[in-house]
């Protein structure tokens, strides 16, 4: 059995969920959420276009610690980086799952295609969200010019 002293690797984090939303409500004394508008498809009417407001939210087992994190907004295949949040979680009880709830204003989105929310937490990719971004249908009325 080898010592590894303060130099161990951190675990890697074990995600039970993360969730693309419209917005998380976070209830003042018990600290439950609730999560509207779940969504993996998002139509606009054109492109570009910007949703908001739009929310994020994590749920996973970390190790106790401080542990920074960010999330990388990304159209798929491109993975040029469109939008960035950063923070640091701070994990009491490493045994117990730990939430990262993150509302946003609003996204830019600049065409139709698949886009992905990519959590890394201590410089290692842990998950991914994602979306597809298409056009709204017009119905037979909205064509109608009476």
């Amino acid at each position: 059995m080898s010592d590894h002293g303060g130099n161990a690797p951190k675990a890697r984090p074990v995600t039970s969920a993360f969730l693309v939303c419209d917005r998380i409500i976070i209830e003042d004394e018990s600290h439950k959420k609730a999560l509207i508008g779940l969504f993996t498809i998002l139509r606009a009417p054109s492109f570009p276009t910007r949703h908001g407001p739009i929310a994020l939210y994590y749920q996973g087992t970390i190790e106790s610690g401080e542990h920074e994190f960010h999330v990388d907004f990304v159209r798929r295949g491109d993975d040029s980086v469109l939008a960035k949040i950063e923070g640091v979680l701070i994990v009491g009880d490493g045994e117990s799952p730990t939430e990262l709830a993150a509302n946003l204003p609003f996204i830019d989105v600049p065409s139709e295609g698949r886009y992905e929310f990519r959590l890394w937490i201590d410089g290692a990719y842990v998950q991914r969200a994602s979306f597809a971004a298409t056009m709204l249908e017009k119905r037979a009325s909205d064509h109608n010019d009476n």
